[in-house]
């Protein structure tokens, strides 16, 4: 039975608000109830956040430093030109308008850079997740015949291998309900599901895929030697040679870019049929949480301003070949 779609929405208000109490807050990070994992973690991003504000603005470096912050935030801003000519005490607090803000608000670059929604995904846990180990965090989901698909991480079923006390905490209320004994030698075995099969979601896929993109991350915080390498090179052959390797960084940069637009693309198309399937009960109502307009929208803006970040990063091409000349 689906439910009425103004209980569905008050119920979805109960689970929000049970779920996140206090866990909104610095010390909280949602670690009891839902973490947001990054999928680029958050410290990489934070090294080319560091190493653009600590840079000439206007510069090749400030250019390249911001392009690898946006393209691996899985950002979109109307313009970074802002970020770009902004002086180096000023970059943090550069004002940028990010494709997920409905009525075109403004924000500080550093106070939503490192938690863009397409960088993140939500999970269920009882411990505080909040940093990554590795460069890609990839989330996996079930995709069903339908089209929906559903995060893993938000899937009950998920076992750890060595349960934390709030789950065994858990498993002995559950135990109870059902009226077994708590001192029961065999745990509960999860249902089994069925029905769907689990891959990558378009953006982790993209990011994960071969270890391309990881590679790039590590190989451009490297920058700064490769740089140095150059300008110490006396012999022609060996300026050379330094200027090819930052031409492919630099072209291995955009094509990131490009390979991550299209996947945040196909990451809304999939929302937008997660929304019109699994969420038909909203429908027959007014949307008061209106997500389809949402949706649209951050697609929208999503397009547009990656194009202008492709844009921005085909001048730093044309400035790498002026700056890095091949002989």
């Amino acid at each position: 039975m689906v439910m009425v779609a103004d209980a569905f929405k008050n119920y979805l208000v109960e689970v929000t608000v049970m779920g996140i109490a206090k866990e909104c807050e610095e010390s909280g990070m949602l670690s009891a109830a839902i973490h947001a994992r990054h999928k680029v973690r958050k410290t990489d991003l934070e090294f080319f956040f560091e190493r653009a504000s600590q840079v000439d603005k206007g510069s090749w470096e400030r250019r390249f430093y911001t392009g690898c912050l946006i393209v691996y935030a899985l950002a979109a801003y109307e313009s970074i030109e802002g970020i770009i000519n902004s002086g180096k005490s000023a970059f943090g607090q550069s004002a940028v308008k990010p494709h997920w803000s409905k009525e075109g608000k403004t924000h500080t670059l550093e106070s939503i850079v490192f938690y863009e929604p397409l960088n993140l995904f939500p999970g269920l846990s009882t411990d505080n997740l909040s940093s990554n180990h590795t460069t890609i965090d990839q989330h996996v989901a079930a995709h069903y015949s339908d089209g929906t698909s559903k995060s893993m991480a938000m899937m009950s079923h998920q076992q750890r291998e060595k349960p934390t006390t709030n789950q065994i905490t858990a498993q002995h209320i559950l135990l109870q309900s059902h009226g077994q004994s708590v001192s029961s030698p065999s745990p509960q075995t999860p249902l089994k599901q069925s029905g769907f099969k689990t891959h990558g979601t378009p953006l982790s896929d993209t990011l994960s895929k071969g270890g391309r993109i990881a590679g790039n991350i590590t190989t451009n915080s490297s920058m700064d030697e490769d740089l140095s390498t150059f300008d110490a090179a006396k012999k022609k052959m060996e300026k050379n040679n330094a200027a090819h390797v930052i031409h492919e960084r630099v072209n291995a940069l955009c094509i990131d870019a490009q390979s991550l637009t299209m996947a945040g693309v196909k990451h809304y198309d999939n929302l937008i049929v997660n929304y019109k399937k699994a969420l038909l009960s909203l429908q027959q109502a007014s949307d008061d949480l209106d997500f389809e307009a949402t949706l649209m929208l951050a697609k929208q803006n999503w397009m547009i301003y990656r194009g202008a970040l492709e844009q921005s990063l085909n001048k730093l091409k044309e400035e790498t070949l002026k700056e890095f000349p091949l002989t």
